[in-house]
């Protein structure tokens, strides 16, 4: 753009665009890349958090299937004095490998305290976690 000086010389002067510089655009895509890879360690924290629960409340279902299945076989005196300690292992509907360990106290001959705990390997928090679950039998 030509522009007249005081003097009445022309000279020639850059004028400025309202664009953004080179600077300013690298620094917006850098906090938007922050913010994306934010959202992403998000995204993940929540599938592991899902995968967490849904194993948990498979791993519940599983130690309380045991207790009902103790408290089933212990309806007559024969099977509550035949009541005693086990494990086993149970493959769950996702494929997680559930270990069930139980222990029969009887301090009394009328009652007796059962105590299942279910054990499994979280694979998306890599740590192995425990459900225990106790209740009181009477003998009927």
């Amino acid at each position: 753009m030509y522009c007249k000086k005081a003097r009445g010389h022309a000279s020639l002067r850059l004028k400025r665009s309202g664009g953004f510089t080179l600077i300013e655009a690298m620094i917006a895509l850098t906090i938007l890349a922050v913010g994306i890879l934010a959202i992403g360690a998000m995204q993940l924290s929540g599938i592991r958090g899902n995968g967490f629960a849904a194993d948990l409340s498979e791993a519940t279902a599983v130690t309380q299937q045991q207790i009902e299945t103790l408290f089933a076989t212990s309806e007559d005196s024969t099977h509550y004095a035949a009541l005693a300690n086990g494990n086993d292992t149970v493959i769950g509907a996702r494929g997680t490998t559930f270990t069930r360990t139980w222990t029969v106290a009887k301090p009394t001959p009328d009652y007796a305290t059962i105590t299942v705990t279910t054990t499994w390997n979280d694979v998306g928090w890599r740590a192995p976690r425990t459900v225990t679950l106790t209740t009181v039998r009477t003998r009927s």
